[in-house]
């Protein structure tokens, strides 16, 4: 029935859809649908752009069919000797964004030492191109915000927004959460924000705001996702913290170890631990900090993902698990990290800790002196069932042990010697992964005889360049490469962020990992056709422009050299 109604009833219908996952959806209905939304409603839904790139804040106060689009909005304050081409505006996230008003002259604004120049009414173009998007829904900053009227912003946009998020890019890396500095005073209208279905702070905080963060929570019932920001201590008799409200729809959390530490705030450590402990509705658990804090690890029975575990945690775990307290129930993805110290468990103990039926393990970083051999032995023997393995890409170190028969008078089969084999910090083949693993569908961190090709698609990648050393032989080489590994291992579909099941005569894909480490269709791709090249971007249905290959033309041979 909705495909047989007038264009202008579907124009109305599609316009009040804030949801860009509803609307690819609806998209997916019937053809007149997807007609309609993909080319004309689904462009502008998501925008990250920078605060000094002038077009498109110009756009938006000349286009008022355009600022209607745009429900979702990052402002990015990039650095200024950071310099893209325009075509890439719209369609980069914030690590890989650095757009500029000047990048139609990157060479002249390189060449001073103080970067382009910066108009000096930005703060009142940005407020008053801000006005235009009467149905932002979500809205972002990044990095520092002393220069924008944010509080205005907020003013006018407070009631209608379903999400916010504020990333001062200070003490987001776990290294440094000891000698950042506050994020100052946030602004008024942030405490006065009610309705949320998203709420990203990675911000540092004074303890004093605790409270007016909890009842920010307290009138945003339906939260689904939070990062929670980094709170300073505060002093030992300061006894009025109030309780987390429940949020019993919340799936997603970001959680600062420094404020669940054993040897930090003890009443600010306790309300978190309360409100995460048995909670009904959690299911991804991302711990965030510098590792090796004494850290509790609350019950988490809906748990599905847990991200960045460290030696602590482990630990923890471990200790738990001998006490006959159980953690986690049914764990789907567990992503490793930061197992720097000699580690006082053994890789058989995970078997305890985290279920068999895990499907995903993600190693991100070990010690070179851990023996992987008997690590991936380990991992083998508890988790038979895994689809995922993601190891180190660094590699990690290699022993292989085996009993060499000695030559004995009178001969006797039972007479032999242990034998060591160092094999150093290496990769492991492809093939002591699948032999081990028979269900693996996705791995990375392994030697896959593909160095040579990633390279290539990397500098691409990160250079803004004409694809100059990217010609149809390139392909050719890539497509037979992936081409055989697809033949030799028929189950594999993803090796090192490379896509095997694509239509390898036609097109080859490198997937980038996100910032989580994950590898997703949504993560940002380098697509590689016999005639062109293309980066798609993460949050982006259509890719950015091909370029085309570069025809290399064969030599001429002088008349004297015949």
């Amino acid at each position: 029935m909705l495909s047989q109604q007038p264009a202008e009833v579907l124009e109305c219908i599609v316009d009040e859809l804030d949801g860009r996952e509803d609307l690819l959806a609806l998209a997916l209905a019937c053809s007149r649908l997807h007609n309609l939304i993909i080319p004309e409603h689904l462009s502008y839904r998501r925008v990250v752009v920078s605060v000094y790139f002038q077009p498109f804040f110009d756009l938006i106060l000349s286009r008022a069919d355009l600022a209607r689009r745009v429900r979702e909005l990052t402002i990015v304050n990039t650095t200024s000797n950071l310099v893209v081409p325009r075509g890439h505006a719209f369609r980069r996230q914030f690590d890989e964004t650095s757009l500029l008003s000047e990048d139609d002259e990157p060479d002249a604004a390189a060449a001073t030492d103080v970067g382009p120049r910066h108009p000096l009414d930005l703060p009142a173009l940005i407020e008053d191109a801000l006005r235009h998007l009467v149905r932002l829904r979500r809205l972002g900053f990044c990095g520092k915000i002393e220069q924008l009227p944010f509080d205005r912003i907020l003013a006018f946009h407070h009631e209608q927004l379903e999400g916010l998020a504020l990333d001062s890019k200070e003490g987001s890396d776990g290294m440094t959460e000891g000698t950042s500095r506050p994020y100052g005073a946030p602004p008024w209208h942030l405490w006065k924000l009610s309705g949320l279905r998203s709420l990203d702070l990675d911000i540092r905080l004074g303890h004093t705001y605790w409270n007016p963060f909890c009842d920010l929570l307290g009138r945003s019932p339906m939260l689904e996702s939070l990062v929670m920001p980094w709170f300073d201590p505060g002093p030992i008799t300061y006894a009025s913290y109030a309780s987390l409200p429940p949020l019993s729809y919340l799936k997603r959390i970001t959680v600062r170890e420094a404020n669940l530490a054993l040897d930090g705030d003890a009443l600010l450590s306790h309300r978190i631990y309360t409100f995460l402990n048995d909670h009904p509705s959690l299911q991804e658990v991302v711990w965030k900090g510098r590792a090796g804090y004494p850290t509790r690890m609350p019950r988490l029975p809906e748990a599905k993902r847990m991200l960045n575990i460290n030696q602590a945690h482990m630990l923890e775990l471990l200790r738990l698990h001998k006490s006959n307290e159980y953690v986690v129930f049914d764990l789907d993805m567990v992503i490793i990290t930061n197992i720097k110290l000699a580690p006082r468990w053994s890789w058989l103990d995970l078997s305890s800790i985290f279920p068999p039926s895990l499907r995903a393990l993600y190693i991100v970083e070990l010690q070179d002196d851990i023996e992987s051999n008997g690590m991936l032995d380990a991992l083998a023997q508890s988790f038979e069932n895994l689809e995922e393995l993601h190891l180190p890409e660094h590699g990690s170190h290699y022993v292989t042990k085996r009993f060499k028969p000695l030559h004995t008078y009178p001969p006797t089969k039972f007479a032999t010697r242990l034998e060591i084999i160092d094999e150093g910090v290496r990769r492991p083949k492809v093939g002591e992964l699948v032999g081990r693993f028979v269900n693996l569908r996705s791995i990375s961190g392994v030697d896959a005889g593909l160095d040579a090709q990633t390279l290539i698609m990397v500098d691409y990648k990160n250079s803004n360049s004409l694809p100059m050393d990217i010609d149809v032989k390139t392909f050719l080489q890539m497509s037979r490469a992936l081409t055989a590994l697809r033949t030799q291992f028929p189950k594999l579909r993803h090796v090192n962020g490379w896509c095997l099941d694509t239509d390898l005569a036609h097109s080859v894909v490198l997937t980038f990992a996100a910032a989580d480490g994950l590898m997703r269709e949504s993560s940002t791709r380098v697509v590689l056709t016999r005639e062109s090249i293309r980066i798609h971007y993460a949050g982006t249905v259509a890719d950015s422009q091909p370029v085309p290959l570069q025809y290399k033309r064969p030599n001429p041979i002088l008349r004297g050299e015949l």
